[in-house]
């Protein structure tokens, strides 16, 4: 590997370089092939001299099961696209050279036999019968309660048709709202307002700090925060520098759009966040990003 022609005092393992002895300069240190990953930064074997720096490379490892690298670089290796956790079958498996490929959302057919439908089958006939359980139930004590006030005024039994009309409808209203409860927006609803959203806005509008506090909680559940910094170009070390210096996953995925921030600078906009998000289909991210920044342009103009 050829010197670093310009002369560095200090060779600095973050960049990929180290310090060469014999020739008294800065080298680079080899990319990984595909395949292959760099070792985090805590896993360095090698010695760091406080004039001249790193003496040694971080290796390339072999990336494991659910992770993969398909180039020559210096970056570690990247997790596998879940399928399935975004309702998708799989047309092309993870391997270490190559990311998963995932295919369209297909409808479910009538008479389909998949869990979803049969769940949903198994709940609604479970509210039915709970249901006529209790008419059944009450049914019975009504009739003993006629039975042993038999000589009571008429105005008892309408009060008990009225007892029986009530609670049968309060069932009724809990099966359907069991029946109805879960998510409304699919996937062509959030395509929509995406689409509306980045019609309304400028492309060239930059993602501000308060941009990255208004969406850093929704992307650090299941640290989606470090998926949508590495395809937005940060570097894996600068995400485990941070990962590092901040223990609250809020915080780790705040700094991480604040570090896109500063190594973009205007390249760093508002639409290349959204597409990004799409892309890695977190959709949900995508949908609460256009709302929340919609409110705040409205709230802005008021």
């Amino acid at each position: 590997m050829a010197p670093i022609k310009e002369v560095v005092s200090y060779c600095d393992h973050l960049h990929n370089m180290y310090y060469d002895k014999q020739g008294e300069f800065c080298k680079r240190c080899d990319k990984c092939f595909p395949g292959l990953g760099l070792v985090s930064i805590t896993e360095r074997k090698f010695d760091i001299d406080p004039v001249h720096g790193a003496l040694g490379c971080r290796h390339c490892i072999r990336c494991p099961k659910g992770f993969y690298s398909d180039s020559l670089s210096f970056d570690r290796c990247l997790p596998c696209k879940d399928c399935r956790a975004v309702g998708r079958s799989e047309t092309q498996m993870c391997t270490p050279k190559q990311n998963a490929i995932c295919g369209e959302i297909k409808p479910l057919k009538p008479g389909s036999n998949s869990h979803t439908t049969i769940v949903s089958i198994s709940v609604g006939s479970f509210v039915v019968l709970v249901v006529a359980l209790a008419v059944i139930i009450y049914k019975c004590l009504n009739n003993q309660r006629r039975q042993e006030n038999y000589h009571e005024d008429s105005s008892n039994s309408d009060s008990d048709k009225s007892l029986m009309s009530t609670e049968v409808s309060s069932l009724s209203y809990s099966k359907s709202t069991l029946e109805t409860d879960g998510p409304t927006d699919s996937v062509e609803d959030v395509n929509s307002v995406v689409k509306e959203f980045k019609q309304k806005y400028d492309q060239r509008m930059e993602f501000t700090e308060i941009d990255a506090s208004m969406i850093s909680k929704s992307i650090a559940a299941n640290s989606r925060f470090y998926k949508i910094g590495i395809h937005l170009g940060i570097p894996d070390d600068d995400i485990q520098i941070i990962i590092a210096n901040n223990k609250d996953v809020e915080s780790q995925a705040y700094k991480t759009l604040i570090k896109w921030r500063q190594l973009k600078a205007s390249e760093a906009t508002v639409l290349t966040f959204i597409d990004t998000i799409v892309l890695l289909d977190l959709y949900d991210v995508a949908l609460k990003f256009c709302n929340l920044h919609n409110q705040r342009t409205l709230n802005m103009a008021s």
